[in-house]
């Protein structure tokens, strides 16, 4: 019975080869992808954050001078023995002309009213800001207060209000926040990316479209509205488009910076790495299965040529002799080829001397017969068909009993068992 493999051995061993190699170079390629891409969106996501703090610093540096400008005044009305109304409009004339970011400054009393005003304008002197933010604020917590941003009335530009409290009362400073516009204006975050500032409330101060500060959009989104309280970068959908989004806040007011960047265009060097790790995958596998290939193909050529070469010798073409140069590939394979030619050569040399055996018994004189264990006969020489008048496919059929009339089966097996004994 012939037995039918399901695969030959060059496609098993390409498949095994593969497979030894695939496995771990997979393994390998999947770690070291998670790792060398995470590497590079943290550092990408770094470098959008330091840029949101360098935006911040820049605009902390901006609110740090009106601030001190309003404490160096603090101090000075604090100080002065001589707080005549002329002193306190020169000290605050002198402010706003050193400090052009400043459209009035005005002094309150404890009552809430305006005591002092630069630009003087008398019809704003005793006014009732007691029921403003700016003053409850500071009075409420001792403490530096920044205003909400709002629009100016009088001029198209955003403005805020810092309190601070003094000896006899407040100093309320109006600040012109139109500088920040120009700095968002400014920041260049790849193609399409830009800088937004809010206020504490989320409202925009700064945006590349100023429609947006003009009309005090404010962020309705939770999410990202959560972003602007705090220091992080995050992925968002935001407006319908995926950004990478930075947020740093200005320690003084808590105002925040937005740093937004497409996430396609962020994590670019992302996914090219993406891309050139699958196609290097890919052509390690088509690689390695083309070595594979070649490899299997070396081994199982030869063999195959040594399967073809026994069927011929199974045959009885004994001249199906290997040629050695095709077994050259591996020396086990050479020596197996020799062994495999030595054993042709014992087998003809065999078979010719048991054909000589056959003729000489065929043609011998004397009748020769083989009997099995059983008596039944095997074979028959010519002379004993001459002999006793059958042909030798009818001798085959018989046993010992019908060709000889004197045996018996009982004779045949003490005989038989006889011979076995003493060989």
């Amino acid at each position: 019975m012939r037995i039918k493999f399901n695969s030959d051995l060059k496609t098993l061993l390409s498949a095994s080869a593969i497979i030894a190699v695939l496995i771990p170079l997979s393994i390998i390629s999947v770690a070291v992808f998670f790792i060398l891409t995470n590497i590079m969106r943290q550092e990408i996501m770094s470098k959008n954050q330091a840029l949101a703090h360098s935006v911040s610093g820049k605009i902390e540096m901006y609110l740090n001078a009106p601030l001190n400008a309003l404490q160096q005044l603090q101090y000075v009305l604090g100080k002065s023995k001589s707080n005549s109304d002329d002193m306190i409009y020169s000290s605050l004339e002198s402010v706003i002309k050193s400090h052009p970011y400043f459209s009035e400054i005005m002094l309150i009393d404890h009552s809430g009213k305006i005591k002092n005003r630069y630009p003087h304008n008398k019809e704003y002197i005793g006014l009732d800001m007691s029921g403003q933010k700016f003053y409850l604020e500071p009075k409420k917590h001792k403490d530096i207060y920044w205003s909400p941003v709002s629009i100016s009335l009088t001029a198209d530009y955003p403005t805020s209000y810092i309190s601070l409290p003094y000896q006899h009362g407040l100093i309320v400073g109006h600040l012109n926040l139109l500088a920040l516009r120009d700095i968002g204006e400014r920041i260049k975050v790849g193609n399409g990316g830009y800088a937004i500032i809010t206020d504490q409330t989320g409202t925009v101060i700064s945006h590349k479209d100023f429609r947006f500060v003009n009309e005090q959009f404010s962020f309705n989104y939770p999410e990202l509205a959560q972003m602007s309280k705090k220091i992080g970068t995050f992925e968002y959908d935001f407006i319908g488009t995926p950004y990478l989004i930075s947020a740093a806040l200005i320690p003084q007011n808590m105002w925040a910076v937005l740093i937004l960047r497409h996430a396609k265009e962020a994590f670019a060097p992302v996914n090219k790495l993406i891309i050139l790790m699958s196609a290097g995958f890919i052509i390690v596998i088509l690689l390695m299965s083309f070595i594979s290939l070649v490899a299997a193909r070396r081994l199982s050529l030869p063999l195959t040529k040594l399967k073809d070469s026994t069927k011929k010798v199974a045959s009885g073409d004994y001249h199906a002799s290997l040629q050695t140069a095709d077994f050259d590939s591996y020396s086990e394979v050479m020596e197996l080829s020799l062994q495999f030619n030595e054993m042709i050569e014992a087998i003809k040399n065999r078979e010719d001397a048991l054909n000589f055996a056959k003729f000489s018994i065929d043609n011998a004189y004397e009748a020769m017969f083989w009997f099995d264990s059983q008596g039944k006969c095997l074979n028959a020489n010519i002379s004993a068909s001459r002999l006793l008048g059958w042909s030798k496919d009818e001798l085959l059929k018989k046993s010992i009993c019908e060709i000889d009339i004197y045996s018996s089966k009982k004779s045949f097996h003490q005989s038989y068992n006889k011979l076995r004994e003493l060989g």
